[in-house]
């Protein structure tokens, strides 16, 4: 990580939690220019746009631009991108062979991948000082404090998944300093992980709502004994019953932070913001009714404007004015239902839509479990047209033989699985392909 970036946009929000609403918006539309301007200079999806549309860098709005879609943005890629050397098949390729987390692509950009929970994973670059400075959003949620925090994060503790990356960033010098971090994997027996936790004592618990509280059932029934003095949740919208379990459980308040592969930390909500802030000093924010459009403001490697999220956000009344952003409520449409399974010991637990999505290869376009009971569930997937019979069938065992390990590792060899190809998939009346559906209560 860029540590003077961070230090400087630290600084910088210090400074804006003390602006006025129209001071944001006037900062906005400054950094948005700038960003023009560079990509104007850099980017050959947006200097054709910017040439197309007669757009003047000095004077532009994010309405002048098109709106852009995630297909647009994986399509474009290598046109999109600042740094002319950087190509998607590159990127794949880092991907799928790296096989430690905090190794970067050509030893200087983070590169980070999405749990894919509508269907469709993708990815996101960021350079060394663009990453700072969405880091540093962190800083604003949570603000070191004297004395070194030990940090538990309970997620995916492989890969390139942004969670993960912002975790692993904390034991970067000078941060090791502040803080200690231990990492559990969802993938393993949640006794494991249970064992852990009570062996590191942390004092910051972070991961998925639906991990959380799977933490909070065990803390509830004595097997976890451990006294966070922070709980953080992210990745996921938590529901109603989530947070009360979590806060009941661990008697410490809820923060969720709503944040994504694509423009990382976007909002958080603490009890005392009553609602959740969109951080609008590094980000721009159009909502509509089944959608939002974001404008990132701080990636210069690969521009994000008007990129379009099916996150629903529903804008609400300020009433504590902590911030100079917008206030929204805490029901944000990002939530997946979660496959909550027994494993063969008869103990709760779980698997996350992205166990799922990152199974995948390119012959499968979509793909979604169908749970019929807590012990069995049907992976349907939808391949690639124009497959011949064997590359078809060699697709269907791989994909079975993956999900089968997946389940094994996590004690679930009682799990009865089988997969099968169909034509197309249900969607929801939104139009979201759900990951995971009818998951038993």
């Amino acid at each position: 990580m860029h540590f003077p970036t961070l230090i400087r946009t630290r600084r910088e929000h210090v400074r804006n939690a003390r602006k006025t609403r129209d001071e944001i918006r006037a900062l906005q539309l400054h950094k948005f220019r700038a960003l023009v301007r560079h990509a104007q200079a850099h980017s050959p999806y947006y200097r054709q746009i910017i040439d197309e549309r007669r757009i003047d860098p000095a004077n532009a709005t994010p309405a002048d631009f098109p709106v852009l879609t995630k297909a647009d943005f994986l399509q474009n890629f290598d046109a999109i991108v600042t740094d002319r050397s950087v190509t998607k098949a590159a990127i794949h390729e880092f991907l799928r062979d790296s096989h430690d987390e905090r190794a970067r692509f050509r030893g200087k950009y983070y590169v980070v991948h999405s749990s894919g929970t509508s269907g469709t994973a993708g990815f996101q670059i960021y350079s060394g000082k663009d990453w700072a400075r969405g880091a540093a959003h962190a800083l604003r949620i949570n603000p070191p404090s004297a004395g070194q925090r030990r940090m538990a994060f309970f997620a995916k503790s492989n890969g390139h998944p942004i969670g993960l990356g912002f975790a692993n960033s904390t034991q970067t010098w000078p941060l090791s300093l502040l803080y200690k971090l231990a990492v559990f994997d969802i993938g393993d027996p949640v006794a494991g992980v249970v064992k852990g936790l009570n062996e590191f004592r942390p004092t910051i618990l972070m991961g998925y709502p639906s991990t959380l509280a799977l933490l909070a059932h065990q803390q509830r029934f004595g097997d976890l004994r451990v006294r966070p003095r922070w709980i953080q949740g992210s990745g996921e919208a938590p529901t109603a019953v989530q947070r009360a379990a979590i806060q009941e459980a661990f008697g410490v308040p809820y923060i969720n932070v709503y944040s994504c592969t694509e423009h990382a930390i976007m909002g958080f909500a603490r009890p005392d913001t009553d609602g959740m802030y969109l951080l609008e000093d590094d980000l721009i924010f159009e909502t509509n009714p089944d959608h939002v459009l974001v404008t990132n403001l701080f990636n210069y490697t690969a521009p994000l404007i008007r990129y379009r999220m099916s996150d629903l956000l529903v804008p609400k009344e300020d009433t504590v004015n902590l911030f100079p952003f917008t206030k929204v409520t805490e029901v944000v449409g990002r939530g997946e239902l979660v496959a909550f399974l027994k494993n063969r010991h008869g103990a709760d637990d779980i698997l996350l839509p992205f166990q799922i999505t990152e199974l995948f290869e390119v012959n499968v376009t979509d793909f979604q479990l169908h749970m019929t009971t807590r012990s069995s569930c049907i992976l349907r997937v939808v391949l690639r047209p124009g497959l011949d019979a064997d590359t078809a069938a060699d697709s269907m065992r791989r994909i079975e033989a993956s999900l089968r390990a997946t389940l094994d590792r996590k004690e679930m060899t009682n799990v009865q699985l089988s997969v099968a190809p169909v034509a197309e998939l249900p969607r929801d009346p939104s139009g979201k392909l759900r990951t995971v559906i009818n998951a038993p209560a």
